[in-house]
């Protein structure tokens, strides 16, 4: 009886398994790379994000990316500190995706020093 309610409950669990994947869409691999404008060279660990989803990757060392979809068309948003964002509409699965990005020129940055005055506590005389 013991072997029976086993047998059973591994049938429902695997069957519940299989339900759960065939409702689930398929995912869409989404694949590219990330270079800069003006040399061509990969930029490495860019951001990349699907819009409205909170779903998002990084660009390895050579600037290459991988990220599934649910479904097209889809927006990414790539960004990267010292690069210009850019939003970037995919409507067909390809896997051979080049992104080029530009610098952005940092403006307003302003340094500022001072010299402090050191303060020094006088003891009382003994």
């Amino acid at each position: 009886m013991y072997e029976m309610k086993n047998n059973l409950l591994l049938f429902l669990v695997s069957l519940l398994t299989l339900n759960m994947s065939a409702q689930s869409p398929a995912a869409l691999k989404l694949s590219g790379r990330i270079i800069e404008k003006e040399s061509s060279d990969p930029i490495p660990y860019v951001n990349i994000l699907l819009e409205g989803t909170g779903r998002g990757t990084v660009s390895n060392a050579l600037g290459e990316f991988e990220i599934n979809a649910n479904s097209l068309p889809v927006t990414l948003e790539i960004s990267h500190v010292g690069f210009k964002g850019q939003s970037l509409k995919i409507t067909t699965a390809n896997n051979n995706i080049e992104i080029a990005l530009e610098f952005a020129e940092l403006q307003g940055v302003e340094v500022v020093a001072k010299k402090r005055l050191k303060f020094t506590k006088s003891l009382p005389k003994p």
